[in-house]
């Protein structure tokens, strides 16, 4: 539950960033696409 969190924190301050400096659009694919990609990595998992 902490590293959730953490992860949310993150993806916050990273969008904060990215709002000076690219589109909505963009940030929504970006962050899209590297969802996806974290979770992917939790499949072996379940």
């Amino acid at each position: 539950m902490l590293m959730g969190a953490v992860f949310m924190a993150l993806a916050q301050v990273f969008v904060r960033k990215l709002v000076g400096t690219e589109s909505t659009a963009a940030i929504v694919f970006y962050f899209s696409i590297t969802a996806t990609l974290l979770s992917l990595l939790t499949i072996p998992f379940g």
